[in-house]
């Protein structure tokens, strides 16, 4: 597994933030707001886009990976609980 590849549970971070805000009084109740319309932005601001997508051998590769099947599963999983 590429760290790359580690990039897609990033969205885990918001289901976490999102526990936080209700389940603390003060200013942990906006903690989730925070990242997703401040701290985010701004780091969209100082790094670069990466301009390379995929070339069609590594997106095959990329089908054929269960990494991304399982990180889908649990995400889905989250939605429910």
């Amino acid at each position: 597994m590429h760290v790359k590849t580690l990039k897609y549970l990033s969205p885990a971070i918001v289901y976490v933030l999102a526990f936080i805000a209700f389940s603390f009084t003060g200013w942990l109740t906006c903690v989730a707001l925070l990242y997703a319309w401040v701290l985010l932005p701004l780091i969209e601001l100082f790094i670069q886009p990466d301009p390379k997508n995929l070339d069609e051998a590594e997106a095959e590769l990329a089908k054929r990976d269960t990494y991304y099947d399982y990180v889908l599963y649990f995400f889905v999983a989250l939605q429910f609980f």
